[in-house]
């Protein structure tokens, strides 16, 4: 098995503007469409997230600096 596809979630502080990225994998083959893996942890963000039918998805994230709300961006092109 290898991986697939690839998607990423950036993510963007509104109030201090503290970036930080994250990606995640798909593993499988032509003949068994795998599963995604979980994102890499965030650091500079608390972040809820769920698993969606095209990977993992952030619902709610958070600045661990100045406690704002983030902006969420994702994509399968990196950022």
């Amino acid at each position: 098995m290898g991986v697939i596809d690839k998607t990423w979630v950036k993510l963007t502080c509104n109030k201090c503007g503290a970036t930080e990225t994250s990606s995640a994998v798909q593993k499988g083959s032509a003949y068994n469409i795998g599963s995604w893996s979980d994102l890499s942890p965030f650091s500079k963000f608390q972040a809820t997230t769920k698993r969606g039918e095209d990977g993992p998805e952030v619902t709610a994230a958070t600045c661990n600096k100045c406690k704002a709300p983030a902006k969420v961006e994702a994509g399968f092109s990196p950022p």
